[in-house]
């Protein structure tokens, strides 16, 4: 399976320079243990940020980024990098997760979830200076709450895939949503989907419903 929506240059770049915040390192590295092209994009940042710790050069290094990021070919992504699971079940005895995440939560089947209403669950792993990271559990052919969002959400597939308008985010897919329209995540038919979301933010929930118990799930 081919992974069709990547981590953006600015966090990839970030991570590189070790200047992401643990949440957003977690969906980061997450990814990158699925997908080859980005592991690629962060080594070839590696090598851009050893040139400017060398050359003590700030033009020099920017120049360098530029000609570096406009040579480079896009990365072959290999079938191997991610193995789709039949079914994203509470019972399902094989890994799930990759690292470093099922190091910090354990594996699908060890995960103490939180009902947040009609079926959708949640599993908050980690939450500092208003940065969440959660595992979100959405049952398959379920529609998560229509929200926006007052800051940026980071979405990484780690089991199943949802529909989001148009698009299609499967195993291993990252979806990055900042100020933009509302949307609403539907899981796919033929299984649960579940994700590893980090979000800076309050969501902007647009039914009552949801909002009335966003600060209990802490959404």
């Amino acid at each position: 399976m081919k992974i069709s929506h990547h981590v953006n240059d600015d966090f990839l770049y970030l991570y590189a320079a070790g200047d992401l915040d643990y949440s957003w390192s977690l969906a980061v590295a997450t990814h990158l243990a699925m997908c080859s092209h980005c592991r690629q994009r962060v080594a070839l940042f590696e090598d851009v940020l050893a040139v400017s710790m060398e050359e003590n050069s700030t033009e020099t290094v920017s120049l360098s980024a530029m000609d570096l990021l406009d040579n480079m070919d896009e990365a072959e992504i290999s079938d191997s990098d991610v193995k789709p699971t039949h079914s994203a079940t509470l019972e399902n005895e094989t890994p799930v997760f990759p690292e470093p995440l099922r190091s910090l939560a354990g594996d699908l089947k060890d995960i103490k979830w939180s009902t947040m209403g009609g079926g959708v669950k949640q599993k908050i792993l980690h939450e500092q200076d208003g940065l969440i990271a959660r595992l979100l559990y959405i049952p398959a052919g379920v529609a998560a709450a229509s929200h926006g969002h007052n800051g940026v959400e980071l979405t990484q597939v780690v089991a199943g895939g949802y529909y989001d308008g148009d698009q299609a985010f499967n195993l291993g897919d990252m979806q990055t949503v900042g100020h933009d329209a509302p949307h609403q995540p539907i899981a796919m038919q033929d299984s649960a989907c579940v994700c590893l979301a980090v979000t800076d933010a309050p969501l902007k929930f647009q039914n009552m419903l949801p909002r009335l118990f966003q600060k209990f799930f802490r959404i």
